[in-house]
């Protein structure tokens, strides 16, 4: 027997049906109830399903339901607006009664006392409207609509000439599922609950895949921007749902700086492109160039007040910019600044905007009528290779925010847009766009993922031998096309490369350094440099800048193996390591050691403070004596300098103190 929970996604996925059927068939306003109702019911029952399984605890089923209700409340709030507005009475019931329902429910999770029974009052009303325009509807087709019920009447075609040509019911129903995620991330900021949680996974995915979904009826409706767009906040959604759920394992992965910085590059040349379209999209879009700053300025991403207090901004945005939805079901528009931008762009002497290409998207012969999507596969490809050059461990690859930005832009969105192309018959396209998004996805998967933990060697090497080969063949046919197709080839041909050297241990510094060469850019984040001192004497001059209690740790612990992870801070100018040391520890601590051995602190003694990292390559065994020294690394160093072996032969301890 189904678990009762799951009837919430039965119920959702038959929305989902519902409102895409009806986006076809013009009827917008409805389709655009039909699926964010369905994104409700998905949400809300994958969070009920998460409890019903364990996964969540039953307390803490209100900080995880609470900002999707609140996000829907106003949603619905705002279309039931439209609705009566423009005198759609069964629709504004219907969304009214849903958003008063999520607010008596909020209600009731704050306050025990409340209950459930307005809930349960709202709900019963839909039910009965429901039931009234599905008995009318069915009486007008039986009698050919002789007899049809007031409020169960639908436009014909002759009237939907006064509505827009482009696809503006899944523009609102993105609009929503940016209101859901900013309503999601800016909570905790709040105080509504006290952090991002896996509960908030399934509102976060769920926005994610209504995202997809709609990009491919923007495609479908020759809408090439609002695709781009409503993709790029796609990544963003999965990405922020893989965050909360690491949670569960208590991690909080680093943001890494290259990808949030090229997104927010990305963002800002499509709200330029935007805003020809119009003016009101394009300053939209441009909150989320500073979404996509905030996440690049501060490690901790999605956990941090900067980033969360960016999405309010975009919650508050996203509610307004619902409200437009009122120009595709009236003659009355509210004004968003259309033809503004190509105004002032006639005005600035040596600009000219291209006249639009009426072929430009016109399919092969017998197929079918899509946008094309290379601008997103290329855009994606551009952004899953700037994701790899963040430095990433193979002992603990989750502690990286990597995973999402590889698997969901360069692999997902990929094929989505292969699946594009085949269906606009460039089957060439089509092939390279699958073949890339396949290899973004496993490989993300095994590397990201923690699938390829520390294996090296010719098993892990042939799979990405076969793609190499594979590619040979599109970069020679890419000759063919033109240059710019052939240039991309060959620069995923050297991505490739770097896949293999690091398959067979061949990189010192794993696949992603061999990746960030290509862009000029390094890092020196994965295996940070420790500071070694002789003597805790040496810390005398910054004594006052320690904790006390760090003070009395050091002196009954060292000397030793034991390395002491601890802030930065300007302690550390006094040892005159001047531009030298970013290169030491990481940007937020740095570990130091004062070590047990005599020739190590006579060295010390003699040259002051040492930068020291393994002497060993990455991925292997710890080396123990100065002989596999020699054998690792001999002709990499000028020398070594010798004590013997190691008496404990076992790999150092290190503790991080707060």
């Amino acid at each position: 027997m189904a678990h009762p929970h799951s009837l919430h996604e039965s119920v959702g996925i038959l929305g989902i049906s519902g409102g895409i059927c009806r986006s076809l068939s013009h009827a917008q306003l409805f389709s655009s109830v039909c699926l964010t109702v369905s994104a409700l019911w998905c949400g809300s029952g994958l969070v009920h399903i998460l409890v019903g399984q364990g996964v969540l605890q039953p307390s803490e089923l209100r900080a995880s339901l609470v900002p999707g209700l609140a996000a829907f409340t106003l949603a619905l709030l705002v279309i039931g607006g439209v609705a009566i507005v423009v005198k759609k009475a069964v629709l504004f019931l219907i969304a009214f009664c849903i958003s008063l329902a999520c607010a008596h429910q909020i209600a009731g999770l704050s306050a025990v006392g409340f209950g459930q029974s307005a809930t349960a009052a709202n709900y019963l009303l839909v039910c009965l409207v429901g039931v009234y325009f599905g008995f009318g509807r069915l009486l007008s087709i039986i009698t050919h609509g002789k007899v049809e019920p007031p409020g169960t009447g639908l436009k014909k075609k002759a009237d939907l000439e006064t509505e827009q040509n482009q696809c503006s019911d899944a523009v609102s129903v993105c609009l929503v599922m940016n209101l859901l995620s900013a309503s999601v991330l800016a909570c905790p900021l709040l105080g509504v609950v006290p952090r991002l949680s896996v509960g908030h996974v399934p509102w976060l995915w769920t926005a994610g895949f209504f995202q997809l979904g709609m990009c491919v009826l923007f495609y479908r409706a020759m809408d090439t921007l609002a695709a781009t767009f409503y993709g790029f906040t796609a990544i963003l959604r999965f990405a922020e749902g893989y965050s909360a759920l690491l949670s569960f394992y208590s991690i909080q992965p680093f943001s890494p700086v290259p990808f949030p910085a090229v997104f927010s590059v990305l963002f800002s040349i499509l709200a330029v492109f935007s805003c020809q379209k119009s003016l009101v999209e394009g300053l939209y879009q441009l909150s989320f160039v500073a979404y996509c700053i905030a996440i690049a300025a501060q490690p901790q991403g999605f956990f941090q007040g900067g980033t969360q207090g960016v999405h309010g901004a975009i919650f508050v945005l996203s509610a307004g910019m619902l409200l437009i939805t009122f120009n595709m079901v009236s003659t009355t528009m509210i004004p968003t600044g259309q033809g503004c931008f190509k105004a002032l762009v006639a005005r600035i002497q040596g600009l000219t905007l291209r006249a639009h290409d009426k072929e430009l998207h016109a399919p092969h012969l017998g197929y079918s009528k899509y946008a094309d999507a290379e601008v997103l596969g290329h855009a994606c490809s551009v952004l899953a290779a700037f994701a790899v050059t963040a430095t990433v461990g193979d002992r603990n690859p989750l502690s990286v925010l990597v995973l999402p930005w590889v698997v969901v832009a360069g692999g997902g969105l990929q094929l989505l847009c292969g699946s594009v192309a085949f269906a606009r018959g460039k089957t060439f396209e089509s092939t390279v766009f699958t073949l890339y998004g396949v290899m973004w996805a496993v490989w993300g998967l095994t590397r990201y993922g923690g699938l390829y933990g520390e294996t090296r060697g010719f098993h892990v090497a042939v799979g990405i031998i076969s793609f190499m080969l594979f590619n040979c063949l599109v970069t020679v046919a890419r000759l063919f096309l033109n240059v710019a197709w052939f240039v991309y080839a060959l620069t995923f041909q050297l991505i490739l490369i770097s896949f293999l050297l690091d398959a067979v241990g061949s990189l010192p510094y794993g696949y992603d350094i061999g990746v960030t060469i290509i862009f000029g850019l390094k890092q020196a984040e994965d295996r940070p440099m420790s500071l070694w001192i002789s003597s805790i004497k040496q810390l005398e001059p910054v004594r006052h800048l320690l904790s006390p209690l760090l003070l009395d740790f050091m002196e009954a612990a060292w000397p030793s193996s034991i390395s002491m992870v601890i802030p930065r801070g300007p302690w550390m100018d006094t040892f005159g390591l001047g531009d030298a040391a970013k290169h030491i520890g990481t940007p937020q601590s740095i570990a130091i050691r004062n070590p047990d051995c005599s020739v190590a602190t006579h060295l010390i003694n003699m040259v002051g403070p040492i930068a020291v990292t393994s002497a060993n390559p990455t991925g292997e065994a710890d080396t123990t004596h100065h002989n596999q020294v020699f054998a690792k690394l001999g002709k990499k160093v000028d020398g070594v300098l010798c004590d013997g072996p190691s008496p404990e032969n076992i790999a150092s301890t290190g503790g991080r103190l707060h």
